[in-house]
């Protein structure tokens, strides 16, 4: 659900609130996808890949190498 409304979306919202409550525990790997410019669908890139002229999610490979 993320690619499509835009992970940037979150990332922001977490942002507030963690000015609001800096005690706050989350999980860190939405923000990564976002300093890496994986916002979602609009960027072809997000929790997937996607080709320009397609909706469709391909899987990304995650190596390091």
């Amino acid at each position: 659900m993320g690619d499509l409304a835009g992970n940037d979306i979150g990332w922001a919202i977490r942002k507030r609130r963690y000015v609001e409550r800096p005690e706050m525990k989350y999980s860190k790997t939405g923000d990564l996808l976002c300093e890496m410019g994986r916002y979602g669908q609009k960027t072809g890139a997000g929790w997937y890949d996607y080709k320009p002229a397609t909706a469709s999610p391909i899987p990304r490979s995650w190596s390091t190498t």
